[in-house]
């Protein structure tokens, strides 16, 4: 995976399609585990979606890099 494939989580994020945000974040993060970006989106996607407790140790590694 590669910034395309961040940069693609990235717009479907902002075109309302959470779902494949994260699948792809999802895929980049199964081909590298410290991709600091995919885990700040998953994050952020998790935390907008009500699931704060979840999301706040993936956006705090990603911001701790």
């Amino acid at each position: 995976m590669n910034d395309a494939s961040l940069d693609e989580a990235y717009t479907a994020r902002r075109s309302g399609n959470v779902a494949a945000a994260l699948e792809i974040c999802r895929r980049i993060l199964v081909a590298n585990p410290a991709d600091h970006g995919a885990k700040s989106l998953i994050g952020l996607c998790m935390a907008e979606a009500g699931e704060v407790a979840e999301a706040r140790p993936l956006v705090e590694e990603a911001v701790s890099a």
